[in-house]
């Protein structure tokens, strides 16, 4: 057959169609008489078929497609007898040609094979897979249609034939095209990727940081097609589903050798997870926020060595335009905060390990972006006093802006405090700690007062509201008179109108009845409101507040005094500290203005000496 083939596949090269044409029919007419003799020789004749079928001569292709015919013919009379590896090692090489015509043949070669039961492809995908997807990038729709029709067929036949599948050789190399520009080659990969998760089960757990880095971008780019959106997520739901069941292994003490040799790298995971955290889609978002809850729940103490990565990350996200998102990133880090410090159990009542920790980075992240404690500051803190205590929440911030009152601006202490004294006085969410801070029976709730009352300080209405609440008149009136000792600004006028308007809401209802009590406190009260009336602009404010004071009832109607039982709270000592507190901001400002204008009469000093320099020269 050698002696006999090989002088008529010399002449296909002949610069004479007629020639080729002549040698074309030649190897057509030895095929269809040798018939199975011909895979003796069957290298030089599918060489040779694929030199003709791109013969620019339009007779050769004909013959070409002629021996093209019979050859399959033959090949499906001898499938039985056949060895699949040996017509796989002549086709693979010619899968990287880049033209469609042979695509097309090659394609065709293969999908026969696949065809017949004993010459099935799925125990050579490893060899076939990766030049059959690159052919998805073709420009030509044909060749794309029938290698797509291909793959779907041999996807069908790994689902059938599981145990011939090389699971853990296949993934990288759809993973590779899986991240490809080619909208078809993405979408058949991660299908591909989703069945040989079901195959491969955990094994392939060691891809499982790769496999999110290829399908997340899938979810998050606006050019994915939705049929390709729906496959990404359900790749990464199987995914997940892999770690679970890991788990569910580690915690029994299952000996599963899979999870002995490949343990899951957690820090790649959380490093792939949170890249694709910033971006703008917001259902790539929400399953990435999903993720990161369930790395928590299912793997406490492998984690701990992520959450400051995973907390630092989340802190941008609240900025997001959505309420949704930045809601669902409150709850993982009030997740971070409560995890469990190695194997020790939370008790009841135990103040969370990691909230410090987390409510610093929180108070970093106002500090260092004023427009993001402007805009989210409430809705962020009202949040994490739903989702953990807000007792703990209000005075952990409260001790740690205490520890950093000489890192930290005035501006920012104020603008804390003011944000803070109205999420408390406004939220429904807080109204047990204001039922607490109201009584003051315990030294616990002393304490809370305290704590707050120094960080407030800061800002005196959120004090002086601090103490208003808390029914402390005497101190809340000794705190009004301290005011006229400050600069009174537009901004001043602006916080005492505010105070005066919280005052006349529903929540201070029992402070307006607190008026008709006619015992010290009630004077402590009337000597506070009149201070405020006093500050006071001619205003619609203003005119409220005295029309109240009006309406009281005549002093001869003043009952004996009743006086409220004392509590442990050292009001002379924060009353001292709020006075040499802005004793210090005042003098801070002098400082600053002299420095200001030392500053400015240098500058002009320098210019006139640069003006006389000019003139004389």
């Amino acid at each position: 057959m050698t002696d006999m083939v090989t002088p008529i596949v010399g002449c296909l090269t002949d610069q004479n169609a007629n020639v080729r044409y002549a040698a074309a029919e030649s190897l057509y007419n030895v095929v269809r008489v040798a018939r199975q003799h011909i895979f003796l020789v069957f290298e030089e004749l599918f060489s040779a078929l694929t030199v003709l079928i791109t013969d620019p001569d339009n007779h050769v292709r004909v013959g070409a497609g002629m021996l093209d015919t019979t050859m399959k013919e033959v090949l499906k009379e001898c499938s039985c007898s056949l060895e699949l590896c040996l017509l796989i090692a002549v086709i693979r090489p010619k899968l990287t040609t880049t033209n469609c015509t042979v695509q097309v043949l090659l394609v065709s070669w293969l999908s026969l094979l696949q065809s017949i039961p004993s010459l099935e492809l799925v125990p050579v995908l490893t060899e076939i897979l990766d030049p059959l997807m690159n052919i998805l990038s073709s420009k030509h729709s044909e060749v794309i249609k029938e290698a797509d029709a291909l793959l779907v067929s041999l996807l069908e036949s790994c689902h059938h034939d599981a145990e011939a599948v090389d699971s853990l050789s296949l993934t990288p190399v759809l993973l590779q095209h899986a991240q490809s520009d080619n909208l078809s080659a993405q979408y058949m990969s991660l299908s591909w990727l989703n069945e040989l998760l079901a195959l491969g089960g955990r094994s392939l757990l060691p891809y499982a940081a790769p496999i999110l880095a290829a399908s997340l971008p899938c979810i998050e780019e606006a050019s994915s097609s939705n049929k390709t959106k729906d496959v990404a997520k359900k790749v990464s739901g199987k995914v997940m589903t892999l770690l679970v069941a890991e788990d569910d292994d580690q915690t029994t003490g299952g000996a599963n050798k899979a999870v002995t040799e490949a343990p899951v790298d957690l820090q790649s995971i959380v490093v792939e997870l949170l890249k694709h955290l910033r971006g703008d889609h917001d259902e790539c978002k929400f399953l990435i926020l999903r993720w990161l809850g369930y790395l928590m729940q299912l793997f406490p103490s492998m984690m701990q060595g992520e959450l400051e990565r995973i907390c630092r990350a989340l802190l941008p996200v609240l900025r997001d335009r959505s309420d949704v998102v930045v809601s669902r990133v409150l709850v993982l880090m009030s997740t971070l905060a409560v995890a469990p410090k190695g194997d020790l159990p939370l008790e009841s009542g135990d103040s969370p390990p990691h909230l410090d920790h987390v409510l610093e980075l929180l108070m970093e992240a106002f500090g260092s972006d004023r427009q993001l404690l402007d805009e989210r500051g409430q809705l962020i803190l009202r949040q994490l006093c739903v989702l953990l205590s807000p007792t703990q929440v209000f005075v952990r911030i409260s001790k740690l802006l205490q520890k950093g009152i000489k890192t930290q601006n005035a501006d920012f202490h104020n603008m804390m405090a003011h944000t803070m004294a109205t999420i408390l006085i406004t939220s429904k969410e807080l109204f047990p700690m204001r039922l607490q801070l109201r009584k003051l029976e315990t030294k616990e709730w002393c304490d809370v007062f305290e704590s707050l009352f120094k960080c407030w300080c800061h800002n005196p209405f959120s004090v002086i509201l601090l103490c208003l609440l808390s029914q402390n008149y005497e101190q809340s009136a000794q705190l009004v008179a301290l005011l006229g000792d400050g600069e009174v600004t537009v901004d001043f006028l602006v916080e005492v109108d505010k105070l005066v308007q919280l005052l006349e809401s529903p929540i201070f209802t029992y402070l307006r009845l607190d008026l008709l009590k006619g015992d010290d406190s009630s004077d402590a009260l009337l000597e506070t409101l009149y201070g405020l009336l006093m500050i006071l602009p001619q205003s619609s404010s203003y005119t409220k507040l005295a029309t109240r004071l009006s309406n009281l009832p005549s002093p001869q109607l003043k009952k004996p005094t009743l006086r409220r039982p004392p509590n442990q709270i050292d009001f002379d000592e924060l009353i001292k500290y709020f006075k040499s507190l802005h004793e210090k901001k005042r003098e801070d400002k002098l400082v600053a203005l002299v420095a200001e204008l030392r500053s400015l009469a240098n500058n002009g000093d320098l210019l006139q000496e640069q003006q006389g320099h000019s003139l004389a020269s």
